[in-house]
Formats: structure tokens, C-alpha cells, sequence
């Protein structure tokens, strides 16, 4: 659907005139109900709505805003987003009609990506069961942008700023075609918008010298070109310079490659290059070269050897320890079986009872008698306990003695083992230092037969060199052209004759508005966004001009004097200016008609109808090309002028925007 919706508005676009002419024909809304609420505009006119306020005229700047792509609605809180379903737009499109609606955001947000999109050359708003989603808010705005002939542009800010380039688009055409009520006499800025977010000033200043025409609609092509074009040209001169780096210096360069070859033994060392032929046939025969057939790598066995040999250190280790504590076992029980054999010999020699018995013959008494007895029995229980400890001493030496020999045996093998695994680790490490030589002289001869052949594909392009040469005075003679035409086109002076035209435009009018500086010369200020007046060596800027009539007629000369020259210059913008109250100023919010309003003498009067007078004027002059809706509180009642291009007047109770049965049950 998306691309058929393209289809029929490139289709629309190539009917009659080049120019895309895009005015309002009808704002249009939906009751929830599905009840239609049709607001008619005339194109290539001045259309006005007059009526007192809170009647909604504010809100219809929001609605073509949100309609024309805007992300977020703006359009104010209360009845109007009570009880509006859906916003719809229909427009003229070249030869054709375009017709736009998005829904109302739902309750607590203001964001809805569903756009209903048609096209035709007779539309009639849809009743509100036939809208759907057709495409989402970018498609629009990529399809509004294609259909008002914007073509392929692209901002490049100047070196040294940090902000990414900018395409111009329908959006940033549209801040050049709205002024709500805050903006229309604002003394600090000049478009719609303009100080809201950050970026949107910067992006009207980079993007208005497109809709100017100061930047040729071919120019991005021809700088695309340019780019290209100097993109192959250093590949061509990139691919000369390693041709000539290849080839060298002929026969010298084959001569280094022979050399070469002889010394990694792809060449006999002792094989005599005679001639260059000799040489070129010596280079020829190694294409069928193909490197010799690498054993295995010995990297496994390597690491097999290291971890056995890891483990049988750990094993040593072990075994020292268990033969360390056998042997400190050992040779506490000898100790010890010395010490008790020499206790028993103590007590072995103590003949003390038969001395006792001999040098003692008188009669012992009954006590003396059973100490001794006593005394006895401790010695012979003390000799039998030694000869026991001396015997079990006796037969863990004699079980100690096997298990040593054993653990000694065991650790000698380990030690001869550890012995044979070294010796393989240092052959195997000279085994694989070999592979490793092997292996690199096999990549280095790879690497020179690798040379030779691409040195053997490129002594023959003499010819196809002949044809980069030539090539590369082609690319050389467009990159100049294109360089040329480029630098002749220079935008900022082209920029600056339009500024210029349009600053005399001002200049032209201002005495038709009474403005205060009338007499001054004019000058717009694209770097400021803003409008100055000059005099001799005074230069005032707009800000610093007293009062908003003179902040209104600032404004109203500007715009004015853009959307002429987007007319009369046929530039990509939409053919129409939305004025939201500009001469709030003059007048109170609760005068209504010209009744109500002081004596023909009355200078505010008197310059209410100057303006007005001023703004048929100039847009006579452009019809049918373009269109300007003014949304006013005033109603110049005797002024036939005024009276004939009034399409709504909110006056009496119950006129308003949005009918009151839609948010009313009397």
C-alpha cells in the first residue's frame, strides 16, 4: 500500500507544472461518533477566520502541524482533544489533492505513529469508518518531502562543528510557513518554533539557504560525482604506483627475485643466471613449487615427557621423605635397645641378694626379711619388663631392615627414570627447534615464490598499463572540471545576491506598513535568524526595536518577502503562510467589530487596514501560487476587502471550531 501511495504521488508531481504547488483546501474533523466538522479554504487567496476567543482559531495551526508530520500533538487540552476522534487535512499537490489524517493521541500522551494517507485529483474527505493506518509519521514526511520536489541536499556544516549534516525536508519547510499567535510579534525570534528546542534554529539556518535556491538542485550529485570520481582516481594512481613497484626496474627487479630464490635453496646456489632469459626461465620454473611435507610437530610428546617427569619428581620427593623417616626409626630403636641392654646388665649385676645373705648372717627380723623380699620381686619384675622391650626392639629392627631395602630400590629406579625422561625432553626440544627451522624456511620460501609469480603475472602489462594512463588523465580532466564548476558555483555568493534582494524587498515595504524605521535600509540576517535596520552607522536589530507593532511589522515583512521569493523562484516549499492573530496587538481580545472601535482617526484602526490592504496586495500579485490564512480578532465590518475572503466568523454563541454538541449533552 506504502508503495503505491508513492507511486501515485511522483505520478501527481509530473502533471503540468514542475512546480509543486501545496495549499489547504480543508481542515477537517471526526467526531467520535464519526460526525464531520469541515473547515473550507480558497488557494492562491487570503482566507480569514475572524471570531472571539477560545473559539478554537489558535488550535488550527496544531492540527496542520500534527497532520504534516509533527511527532507529538499539540493541539490544547480540553474540548477539542475531548472530542475529536481524528484530524484530517486536504491539500493541492501539484495537479493532484493529497489527503492527511492522524488520530488523536490517546488519553495521558501525545504521540500516534497511525497516519491515513490518499491521493487522487477530486478527494472528498472519508468518512471516519474508512480511515486506517496507511503509513506511519516518517513515511509521510519522506513522501510530503519527494512530492514538493526537494531534491537530494545535504548540509555539511563548516570544520571545526561537532553537529552531524543536515538534508532539508517538508518539516523544515514548514517552520518557514506558520506564526502562532507567541511567535507572530515576538521580539526575540522570527520563526516558527525557532527557539523551542536547540536544534531547530541551527537547523532553519542551514536549511534556508536550500529553499533559496543558493544551492543548485544538481550540486550534491556533482559533489557526490566529485567525490567519486577523486576516489577512483587515487585507486588508478594507487595501482600505477604498484606496477612500477612490481616491475621495478626490469631485469634488476627479476635479478633480486632470482637471488632471493638461491639463497632460502629454491635455485642452486651454483646454477649461473647468464642472461636476463636465463633468469626469467629460472624464475619460471619454481611455479610449480609446493613446499616439502613437515613431520609431525613433536609438541605432544613434548608435553607427555614433561608431565611423566613432573610426576616422577613429585614420587622422589615422596620417597626420600618415607625413607628419611624409616631410616630416623631405625636408629632410635638401636638407641634404645642399647640403653635397655645396659639397664639390664645393671640389674643383671647386682649379686646384691647373695651378698645381703653372705655379710649378713645375723637373724634378720620378721620386717627386714619382707622389704628385702619385697625389693627382690621389684628387680626381677624390672629385668623381665627390659628383656621384653629388648626382644620386641629386636624384631622391628629386623622387620625394618627389608622395607628400607625395598623404598632404596624404588627410589633408584625413580632416579634413573627421571635421568632417561631428561634426555628425551632435550632431544625432543632439538627435534622440534628443527621443525621449527624447517618450517620457517618453508614459509620463507612460500613467501619469494609468492613474488616471483606476481612479478612473472606483470611483465606483461605494458599494455594494460598504457590503458590505466590513460585512464587516469580522463579521471584527472573531470575531477578538474567538476572542481571548477563547483568553485564557480559558489554558494555563499549566490547565497548572499538573494539575501540581498530579499533585504531590498523589506526595504520596499516597510513604508507600506508605517513601520517605525520606514526610512532605514533593511537587511536579513541569516546568521541571526532576524531582520536589522541600518542608517547611516546606526544598526538595529529587531530585538532592539521599541514595541510590538513594530515586532509585528518585522515579522510580516520577512515572511512575506521569503514566501515571494519562494513563489516567483519556484523553490520546494509549500505555497501557503498561516498568520494566527497578528494584530492582537492593536486591539483588545473583547473588541469585535468596527463598532466597537474608535474614530476613522484612530491610528491603530488606520494601520490595521494598511496591513490588511498591504496583504492583499502582495498576495494578488503572486495568485494563484499562493495562499494566506489569517485567523483574526478583529472584523472589519465596512471593509468589503476584509468581508469577501472571511471563510468563518465565530461570533455568536455556539460558532466555534469544534461544534459544542460534540462535548455537550444540552
Amino acid at each position: 500500500m506504502v508503495c503505491q501511495l508513492r507511486y501515485a504521488l511522483d505520478c501527481l508531481c509530473l502533471v503540468g507544472d514542475t512546480t509543486v504547488s501545496m495549499q489547504i483546501l480543508q481542515i477537517v474533523l471526526y467526531s467520535h461518533s464519526g460526525e464531520q466538522r469541515s473547515l473550507k479554504f480558497h488557494p492562491g487567496r487570503v482566507n480569514i477566520i475572524t471570531g472571539d476567543s477560545n473559539r478554537g482559531k489558535t488550535a488550527l495551526i496544531e492540527i496542520i502541524d500534527y497532520c504534516l508530520g509533527r511527532e507529538h500533538c499539540t493541539v490544547p487540552e480540553g474540548p477539542i482533544r475531548e472530542s475529536v476522534s481524528w484530524y484530517g487535512l486536504l491539500m493541492t499537490l501539484g495537479a493532484g489533492q493529497i489527503f492527511v489524517a492522524r488520530p488523536s493521541p490517546p488519553a495521558g500522551s501525545d504521540l500516534n505513529e497511525r497516519i491515513h494517507l490518499e491521493l487522487g485529483t477530486n478527494l472528498k474527505p472519508p468518512p471516519l469508518r474508512n480511515l486506517r493506518q496507511t503509513t506511519n509519521r516518517d513515511g509521510l514526511v519522506a513522501d510530503l518531502t519527494r512530492s514538493l520536489g526537494i531534491s537530494p541536499n545535504k548540509h555539511v556544516p563548516p570544520v571545526g562543528h561537532v553537529r552531524p549534516p543536515l538534508e532539508a525536508n517538508m518539516r523544515h519547510a514548514l517552520f518557514l510557513c506558520l506564526q502562532k499567535q507567541t511567535e507572530i510579534a515576538n521580539q526575540d525570534f522570527m520563526f516558527h518554533r525557532e527557539t523551542e528546542q536547540s536544534w531547530i534554529g541551527q537547523s532553519i539556518k542551514d536549511t534556508l539557504p536550500y529553499f533559496l535556491g543558493a544551492v543548485a538542485e544538481d550540486r550534491l550529485s556533482r559533489t557526490a560525482e566529485l567525490s567519486s570520481r577523486r576516489r577512483e582516481l587515487r585507486d588508478v594512481q594507487r595501482r600505477m604506483l604498484e606496477e612500477e613497484d612490481i616491475r621495478g626496474t626490469g631485469a634488476s627487479r627479476a635479478r633480486v627475485l632470482a637471488a632471493e630464490a638461491q639463497a632460502v635453496g629454491l635455485i642452486a646456489e651454483n646454477l649461473v643466471l647468464e642472461s636476463d632469459e636465463h633468469v626469467i626461465d629460472a624464475l619460471r620454473s619454481l611455479r610449480d613449487w609446493s613446499p616439502n611435507a613437515l613431520p609431525s610437530t613433536p609438541g605432544d610428546e613434548l608435553n607427555r615427557l614433561l608431565v611423566e617427569r613432573t610426576e616422577r619428581v613429585r614420587s622422589l620427593y615422596a620417597l626420600e621423605h618415607e625413607i628419611e623417616a624409616a631410616e630416623s626409626l631405625y636408629v632410635e630403636s638401636e638407641q634404645l635397645t642399647s640403653e635397655l641392654d645396659e639397664q639390664r646388665r645393671r640389674l643383671q649385676s647386682i649379686g646384691l641378694f647373695r651378698a645381703l645373705e653372705r655379710n649378713n648372717p645375723m637373724e634378720e627380723s620378721g620386717s627386714t626379711r619382707a622389704a628385702v623380699d619385697q625389693a627382690r620381686q621389684w628387680i626381677q619384675e624390672s629385668l623381665a619388663d627390659v628383656d621384653s622391650q629388648i626382644a620386641h626392639l629386636t624384631s622391628e629392627g629386623t622387620r625394618l631392615d627389608p622395607y628400607l631395602q625395598e623404598r632404596r630400590a624404588v627410589r633408584a629406579d625413580t632416579i634413573a627414570r627421571i635421568q632417561v625422561l631428561s634426555e628425551a625432553i632435550d632431544a625432543t626440544v632439538r627435534q622440534q627447534r628443527d621443525y621449527q627451522d624447517q618450517r620457517t624456511l618453508e614459509t620463507r620460501r612460500a613467501h619469494v615464490v609468492g613474488r616471483v609469480s606476481l612479478f612473472l603475472e606483470t611483465v606483461k602489462l605494458t599494455s594494460r598499463d598504457g590503458g590505466l594512463a590513460q585512464r587516469d588523465n580522463d579521471l584527472q580532466r573531470r575531477v578538474a572540471e567538476l572542481q571548477q564548476e563547483l568553485d564557480e558555483e559558489d554558494a555563499e555568493v549566490v547565497l548572499q545576491a538573494i539575501l540581498n534582494q530579499i533585504s531590498n524587498r523589506i526595504t520596499e515595504w516597510a513604508p507600506r506598513l508605517d513601520h517605525e524605521y520606514k526610512n532605514s535600509d533593511w537587511v536579513f540576517d541569516l546568521s541571526h535568524l532576524t531582520v536589522a535596520a541600518s542608517s547611516g552607522n546606526r544598526y538595529v536589530p529587531m530585538k532592539r526595536m521599541g514595541g510590538g507593532k513594530n515586532w509585528l511589522g518585522c515579522h510580516l515583512l520577512a515572511h512575506l518577502a521569503l514566501h515571494e521569493w519562494f513563489t516567483k523562484n519556484k523553490r520546494p516549499t509549500p505555497r501557503f503562510l498561516f498568520l494566527d492573530q497578528p494584530t492582537i496587538g492593536f486591539y483588545g481580545r473583547d473588541r469585535r467589530t468596527e463598532r466597537d472601535m474608535k474614530s476613522l482617526k484612530d491610528p491603530d484602526r488606520l494601520q490595521v487596514r494598511r496591513i490588511f490592504e498591504w496583504l492583499f496586495e502582495v498576495v494578488n500579485s503572486l495568485a494563484p501560487h499562493f495562499q494566506l490564512i489569517v485567523t483574526e480578532h478583529v472584523d472589519l465590518r465596512d471593509d468589503k476587502a476584509f468581508q469577501d475572503v472571511v471563510v468563518a466568523s465565530w461570533w455568536d454563541d455556539g460558532e466555534a471550531l469544534v461544534p459544542r454538541s460534540w462535548y455537550s449533552a444540552d
